[in-house]
């Protein structure tokens, strides 16, 4: 009985050692290219604002970051061919928007078009890039891609940044398209004569970020790591390693402003929030109107606290959902929940929180349960709500839909046999029940589709994705506070004693499925 009982303990410590084994074996790539305070020392002991952000964030999901140094030029390459790799500094444009996950913004950077001061506009005002004449830019870079799409066709395209900077000084091209902050670095790391550089065009403010590629592996790793960096930015530690930056940064001669965990250079933020409209689908228990027309519920309660911390206090309004994604599609600073997160709705939205998670699948009464859409007859019929996206899953599927405009007539077309399935979650099938007064003993679930999260999203059109870094620093220092938790399990357990609605709160989302003991 001994010799079995260490035994045990033996096989116990084995698999314990395993698992811990496994879990430091966790690491993430990731590529940075040498800027000077930024990202030095690549060769030995990486060093630097960005490595040690990258560090800090890593370190709070629970990875272990290594570095490769590479020319920025080969960056973008490198992450196309290696979709499991992370890379710092890269521009958000229109142009890559769909090609990665933008983890989170880390600095910004002005852009304009610098001439040396004997040239014919410096001090004119020069409204176009096509009048400047020759242009010198680092190849493959996104203000190459900029430079041509304005008709400037004498583009001296070259290898690095410096070589950029030395063809100016040198008299070999007219003009230079590139950030305030870059100028300042290179030239004083390189000793670049670069005082009779002046700006004659400011272009724009370029959105630096950490990027992961947007391949259907990295899904989950994406959504842990923006979780992690806006805990990371809240942090002491984050704090303390700013205090030891911005100095160094000073001392250089370089302008610097902190907002958002953002590091602004050369001009201040300009965070234009005014015209933020807060706006909320019907969802019993989660977003309704009282009898006053006030959006109550555990979702508008999260988003009140959310905006107050944000210091965006909004009124929150109440619309049918078709307007809510008809809003969101063409105005920026549309702030909508709970929308449920979808691969076609990645361009449309910034995802600030999530608020709930749901099993989703097809309902049955009489007719067979399958383990996948396309073993459905196609002589069924399956209940969907109007506009939802779950109808347009069962029609690729080459499905018949039925739609309606409410769960619960839709389960009253299932109970009467009506219809063959109802396509929904387990929550929605449990309210509809609930508010027809029926038990559905005869419902059951036919297929297990999959999981769904719905989240707080700030439309993406136009917005200034700072507003969205902000909101989601917000929504983590709620989710992480005393009061976040004492409400939220209040309301869990009202919602299971006096509605009899199965769910329970966990990690600052709703489940809706009964918690495993």
């Amino acid at each position: 009985m001994m010799r079995s009982y260490w035994h045990l303990v033996c096989l116990m410590l084995t698999t314990l050692l395993i698992s811990l084994a496994g879990r430091a074996s966790e690491n993430v790539t990731v590529a940075v290219s040498p800027l000077p305070v930024f990202s030095e020392n690549l060769e030995h002991d990486a060093d630097g604002f960005n490595v040690r952000v990258v560090k800090g964030i890593t370190q709070e999901a629970g990875l272990t970051a290594e570095f490769i140094t590479m020319p920025f030029s080969r960056v973008m390459t490198s992450i196309q061919k290696d979709h499991a790799m992370l890379a710092t500094s890269v521009a958000r444009t229109p142009a890559r928007e769909d090609d990665f996950y933008w983890i989170t913004p880390m600095t910004a950077s002005h852009v304009a078009m610098f001439v040396k001061r004997s040239h014919p506009l410096a001090g004119r005002s020069v409204a176009q890039l096509k009048d400047i004449g020759t242009v010198s830019a680092m190849h493959g870079d996104y203000r190459e891609t900029i430079l041509q799409e304005n008709g400037v066709t004498s583009i001296m395209s070259l290898n690095s940044w410096e070589q950029a900077i030395g063809a100016v000084v040198k008299d070999r091209a007219d003009g230079i398209f590139f950030s305030y902050i870059g100028l300042q670095l290179i030239c004083k790391r390189n000793r670049l004569d670069c005082g009779d550089l002046v700006p004659v065009i400011d272009w724009n403010t370029s959105y630096n970020y950490l990027v992961l590629s947007k391949h259907p592996d990295n899904a989950e790793l994406a959504a842990r790591l923006t979780v992690a960096a806006s805990r990371y930015k809240s942090s002491s530690a984050f704090d303390a390693l700013l205090d030891a930056v911005l100095p160094e940064l000073s001392s250089m001669g370089v302008a610097v402003e902190v907002k958002e965990g953002v590091l602004s250079f050369q001009e201040p933020f300009s965070l234009e929030a005014d015209d933020l409209w807060v706006i909320a689908d019907y969802v019993p228990h989660f977003s309704e109107p009282d009898a006053k027309g006030e959006v109550t519920g555990y979702a508008a309660n999260l988003v009140r606290a959310i905006l107050a911390e944000a210091e965006l206090e909004r009124p929150i309004l109440s619309a049918p959902w078709e307007r809510i994604m008809r809003e969101a599609a063409r105005k920026p600073n549309v702030l909508a929940f709970s929308v449920a997160r979808t691969p076609d709705r990645e361009p449309l939205f910034h995802w600030i929180t999530p608020i709930t998670r749901n099993m989703h699948g097809l309902y049955k009464t009489d007719a067979p349960a399958v383990t996948r859409l396309e073993d459905v007859s196609g002589d069924a019929t399956i209940a969907v709500i109007r506009k939802d996206y779950r109808g347009k899953v069962a029609r690729d599927a080459g499905l018949k839909t039925l739609s309606f405009d409410s769960w619960e007539t839709a389960m009253a077309a299932l109970l009467s046999r009506d219809a063959d399935y109802l396509f929904g979650s387990a929550g929605a099938v449990s309210v509809a029940c609930q508010n027809l007064d029926r038990a559905c003993d005869e419902v059951s679930l036919a297929l297990n589709y999959q999981a769904t999260e719905t989240y707080l999203a700030l439309s993406k059109s136009g917005t200034n994705p700072i507003l969205a870094e902000r909101l989601r620093s917000a929504a983590e220092k709620v989710k992480q506070s005393e009061a976040y938790y004492d409400w939220s399990q209040a309301w869990s357990q009202e919602m299971l004693q006096r509605h009899n609605v199965i769910q329970h709160v966990d990690n600052g989302i709703v489940n809706l499925w009964k918690k495993e003991k």
